[in-house]
Formats: structure tokens, sequence, C-alpha cells
């Protein structure tokens, strides 16, 4: 699909979003969504059947590190 739409010099790009605190457990393995630090937010995920945003668990600088390298 990519070599037509080159073909007609079109393009192509994808952007990798990191989700961090805007996320769920249940997408997480249960694990808490990240974030430089601990938040509580609020709302409600738009792209889901009833779950709310919740609390989110505080990076070490480590993990942080090993984010920012990859």
């Amino acid at each position: 699909m990519s070599d037509a739409v080159h073909r007609r010099n079109g393009l192509i790009f994808m952007q990798i979003w990191h989700v961090g605190r805007v996320s769920h457990p249940i997408f997480l393995n249960g694990n808490l969504p990240i974030s430089p630090s601990a938040t509580q937010m609020s709302g409600r995920i738009s792209r889901s059947e009833g779950l709310n945003y919740g609390l989110s668990r505080e990076l070490t600088v480590a993990e942080i590190k090993n984010l920012i390298s990859w």
C-alpha cells in the first residue's frame, strides 16, 4: 500500500504518542499509568465504555531516562 502512495508522490507519516497518565490500568495489564509525578486525573476516557481516568504513578529518574533513550 505504501508503494502506491509513493508512486503518486504522496507522503506517509506516523505519530508516536506516549500516553502517560492519559491511560487506564485496563490497557496496562492492571498497572497504573505513568507520569513524571503521581497525579489524580478526572474525567472520562473518550474512546471507552464508561472508563474514568484515575491515579497515575510517579516514574523514577531511571525510568524517565530509559523512556527518553527509547
